[in-house]
């Protein structure tokens, strides 16, 4: 009983624990203080690989595109990112629209677009199988008689 008891108190605990962090987040995201593109692009990896929100770190690493026009290699890792958001989340149509955007517009960025590549070498799309549902195949193999087999020397 007293176990029970514990655990319902540990459990309130932490729902009110995490209920506080995710305000704090929140006002702090979207408070009236202006947040540099370094700090976004860390609140977007932070979305990404800690918490694994794809979504939320998708539209992060929009924003970080589209305001760091000027900071080319701050934009050239959010478009990098982008991509890679896009590819986990089995969107690879867009993903490599985003890597060939990366690679087209960020051509200074030679790590990046060779990440990008990678990628972009592994989307290529794969033909229809030449074979029909239901076909079977048959394999003849025929050997020559015992007689005219010889062993190597060697063994």
């Amino acid at each position: 009983m007293k176990r029970k008891n514990y655990l319902s108190i540990m459990a309130r605990r932490t729902k009110n624990t995490l209920i506080l962090l995710a305000i704090t987040g929140f006002l702090t995201i979207h408070g009236g203080a202006a947040v540099s593109l370094p700090e976004l692009m860390e609140q977007g990896i932070y979305s990404e690989e800690t918490k694994g929100d794809l979504d939320a770190a998708l539209k992060i690493y929009q924003q970080v595109v589209t305001e760091a026009k000027a900071g080319q290699a701050l934009a050239a890792q959010a478009q990098y990112r982008l991509g890679v958001c896009l590819y986990k989340k089995k969107s690879f149509t867009e993903a490599t629209a985003a890597f060939e955007k990366l690679v087209k517009e960020y051509p200074d960025q030679k790590e990046l677009a060779a990440l990008a590549n990678k990628y972009l070498a592994d989307a290529t799309p794969l033909l229809p199988e030449p074979w029909v549902d239901g076909e079977e195949m048959q394999l003849d193999i025929r050997f020559p008689p015992a007689s005219s087999w010889a062993w190597p020397a060697t063994w």
